[in-house]
């Protein structure tokens, strides 16, 4: 419950605000209630206390700052921030976990339909929640955001929004309730997303064209990153081949166009040398003899 390690006084805030939440979501899983917020504003300040003054100077941006005022900052934010998790874990009652990590890995394949490498994505969820209904379970996934709320437009292009759509639409196709070895696997029949914001929740909904061109990046993006840590799959490789073996035929052709060139240029210099052979011997003198 230390750390923060940030290198501004927001991501300190941020740190604290999630840490608080966390704690919070373990006391629900045990009792089934959330702890009223003047227990998760004293959590917090005891975070907060705990990373250390040389830190939390160096984080000001300006002179004169107080880190008291961020701190009030944080309190009047999370309080909203609590309110939209006790509406959402009323909706969402069971509690998948918090702070989730997971795991996925992807097959690619060429055009051909064979294998050629896996992209390996690893990351975490702030909360996880869901819903028994008809035919399964709706899940909901969260994140907790202690800063300004964009637009929805903006968020339905956020890189992070539509990792989270694509891991749960990939990877969640059952899921044990209770998250744990003794949970039963059920049906996963809907999935949302919610960022809880200071101003408020807002939920996300992701559309197939949103989602076809996010794949199309990511994938371009992963290859981005092969290529500068200098990794060739057999695509690259067969790619890189096909380059060298065009280079080879076009220096091929230029050094039998060169020799077409010389060979046209020897052949005019021995047609001239011959001309000025032939009009040397015509314009000869012919020698006479006294008698």
């Amino acid at each position: 419950e230390s750390g923060g390690n940030g290198t501004n006084i927001y991501m300190l805030l941020g740190h604290v605000a999630h840490t608080a939440f966390d704690w919070a979501m373990q006391v629900y899983n045990k009792t089934g209630q959330l702890p009223p917020y003047a227990q998760l504003q004293a959590k917090a300040h005891e975070i907060w206390d705990k990373e250390s003054i040389e830190q939390t100077v160096h984080l000001m941006s300006k002179a004169r700052e107080s880190a008291l005022g961020y701190r009030d900052s944080m309190d009047a934010r999370m309080q909203t921030m609590y309110l939209e998790l006790q509406e959402a874990v009323k909706l969402y009652p069971i509690s998948l976990g918090t702070e989730l990590p997971n795991l996925m890995v992807v097959e690619r394949y060429n055009k051909a339909g064979e294998p050629t490498h896996r992209d390996i994505f690893r990351g975490l969820y702030d909360l996880v929640l869901a819903r028994r209904v008809e035919g399964g379970l709706d899940v909901m996934i969260g994140d907790f955001k202690t800063g300004q709320t964009p637009a929805l437009q903006h968020m339905l292009k956020d890189v992070q929004v539509l990792l989270y759509d694509f891991f749960s639409r990939t990877m969640w196709q059952t899921l044990a309730a209770p998250y744990s070895v003794l949970g039963v696997f059920e049906p996963v029949v809907r999935r949302s997303l919610g960022f809880i914001y200071p101003r408020g929740m807002q939920g996300v909904t992701i559309g197939e064209f949103d989602r076809l061109p996010f794949e199309s990046l990511m994938t371009n993006m992963m290859n981005g990153m092969r290529k500068r840590r200098g990794v060739k799959t057999p695509e690259t490789l067969a790619k890189e081949a096909a380059k060298v073996e065009r280079e080879a035929k076009k220096a091929e052709r230029a050094a039998a166009k060169v020799a077409r060139e010389a060979a046209k240029a020897e052949k005019a210099k021995a047609a001239a040398a011959k001309a000025k052979a032939k009009a040397a011997s015509g314009t000869k003198k012919p020698t006479t003899r006294k008698a």
